[in-house]
């Protein structure tokens, strides 16, 4: 008994160091925005802070960044970084699943990332819930954001089912690339 307890405390140890992650936003000189979400409350700190990841995994410039076909198509069961371009917006409300790929868009709940900026079918995208009052919400939903769609954006997370197709529900880090 005494063992499965002590195993017990390890693994919790385990995962709650895994899910600790630094954040930064650039400044105007970089090419990107990253920020940590970690749920629904965002940590941000000066572009001059801006380094890798410690090692818990969430360092976007690892090799294991995969592209939206990959995610789709990949078993996988660790979080990983996914990387596209915002093409739509989504929405599950009362079972009835809308993908919207035109502005105007109508729904915060959710973006849909593809391979390609112009990707408008379902089949070639995959789901980011973005949770309501979340930082990651207000930075990327497309109703408040029209501005974002084409832009390319990453997510790191785990692989889950989202609104019927392959997607990320509970995001641990993001970044919004600049032009």
């Amino acid at each position: 008994m005494k063992h499965l307890r002590l195993i017990m405390i390890l693994l919790a140890f385990v995962f709650a160091s895994a899910s600790c992650e630094k954040g930064y936003v650039a400044d105007d000189e970089d090419t990107s925005e990253k920020v940590e979400d970690g749920g629904d409350k965002g940590n941000q700190s000066s572009g001059d802070d801006k380094k890798d990841n410690d090692d818990s995994g969430g360092d976007i410039a690892s090799s294991d960044t995969l592209s939206v076909s990959e995610f789709r198509t990949e078993e996988l069961s660790d979080a990983v970084w996914v990387k596209g371009y915002i093409v739509g917006a989504a929405t599950g409300a009362n079972k009835n699943y809308r993908y919207d790929f035109d502005a105007p868009f109508e729904f915060a709940t959710a973006i849909l990332i593809a391979d390609s900026p112009d990707a408008s079918d379902v089949s070639e995208v995959i789901s980011i819930q973005l949770k309501s009052g979340s930082k990651c919400r207000a930075i990327f939903n497309l109703v408040d954001n029209p501005e974002n769609k084409g832009k390319l954006c990453a997510f790191y997370g785990y692989k889950d089912v989202y609104l019927l197709i392959p997607g990320i529900k509970t995001i641990g880090s993001y970044i919004l690339f600049s032009e």
